[in-house]
């Protein structure tokens, strides 16, 4: 009976002292803000426009460890829905050995910069109408958002200029290891630069891109037939959007397109991005005067919102990986 009333005492006590550890916690707790460790993060002005671009940089384990190394770099774009999934994805993969490994690279992502005020929805409106400008190399009319101004060229001048030059400053970066990674309009973008300024970079990582932009769909009559083409809601769609054109033009210089490229689309409502996508595969695959190192898949389980972070997580592993 005393061993029974000593156990009772002693849960007794343990009891009270954990209501009296939970009673001392503090009613509010005191937050910061979270920061992914070894990425810093600054806000440069365009000089295009008034924009002002918050960019976001992740150093790679090895960093600090490697003084003497410069390392391969990856532009991002659409930061701010991007950087913590690639800082994630490749900071995984990097520990990978072996035939499986893959080559440390520093991240820069782009985005832009918010009031801190700002609700979510405000930043997303901002964030959609600025990567139509930014993203698209000629205008066009959209009757959702009116008439865009494409200001691709713009945009592809200010990564190229005072954004290599502020990172080729501060950071050990190698300009000859620099990738261009985007998704949707941002992997119509890295086409864009992909055909009109191939040597800005030795990588490309074009995921699920929009390359019906600037496309010329024709509606049907009972009389028409679709060749080449794929029919949705009644009209034709071809591959004629303007980086079609490009890729023409490109072409036709005869300048071999020695680069390593990774594309993606999806099965899933893929349609006239899908369409288009192997169109683009098509066309690059019958080029004979470039080593160009290609691979395309196309994600029968996704859809374009759910298919990015295979895209990331394939894209990096080809373009960054002993093996492909």
């Amino acid at each position: 009976m005393k061993n029974l009333a000593l156990l009772f005492l002693a849960f007794m006590l343990s009891f009270s002292t954990e209501v009296l550890a939970l009673d001392q916690q503090p009613k509010t707790l005191k937050l910061t803000k979270g920061i992914i460790f070894q990425t810093e993060k600054f806000i440069l002005a365009a000089n295009h426009s008034d924009k002002k671009y918050s960019i976001s940089v992740a150093l790679p384990p090895t960093y600090f460890e490697q003084p003497d190394k410069k390392f391969a770099v990856m532009y991002l774009l659409d930061g701010h829905l991007n950087f913590s999934t690639a800082v994630g994805l490749s900071r995984w993969l990097f520990r990978k050995k072996g035939d499986y490994s893959i080559e440390q690279f520093v991240i820069v992502a782009i985005d832009y910069a918010y009031d801190d005020q700002q609700s979510y929805a405000k930043r997303d409106e901002i964030w959609f109408k600025s990567r139509y400008q930014d993203y698209t190399p000629v205008p066009t009319l959209s009757e959702r958002h009116g008439q865009i101004k494409g200001q691709g060229e713009q945009f592809y001048q200010f990564i190229s200029q005072a954004l290599f030059d502020v990172i080729e400053k501060h950071y050990r970066v190698d300009p000859q290891q620099r990738t261009l990674a985007g998704y949707s309009l941002g992997g119509l973008f890295a086409s864009f630069v992909l055909f009109k300024h191939p040597d800005t970079f030795s990588r490309y990582l074009i995921g699920d891109p929009s390359l019906w932009y600037a496309g010329k769909p024709k509606a049907l009559t009972a009389n028409d037939k679709c060749v080449d083409g794929m029919i949705d809601d009644n009209q034709c769609y071809l591959s004629n959007g303007i980086i079609f054109d490009y890729e023409t033009q490109q072409r036709a210089s005869g300048k071999a397109l020695n680069k390593s490229i990774y594309l993606s689309s999806n099965h899933v409502n893929g349609g006239v991005m899908l369409f288009n996508a192997r169109n683009l595969e098509k066309r690059l695959n019958q080029r004979k005067n470039s080593r160009l190192k290609l691979k395309a898949e196309y994600f029968v389980n996704e859809d374009h919102l759910s298919g990015v972070s295979r895209a990331l997580q394939n894209g990096i592993r080809f373009l960054f990986g002993k093996n492909g």
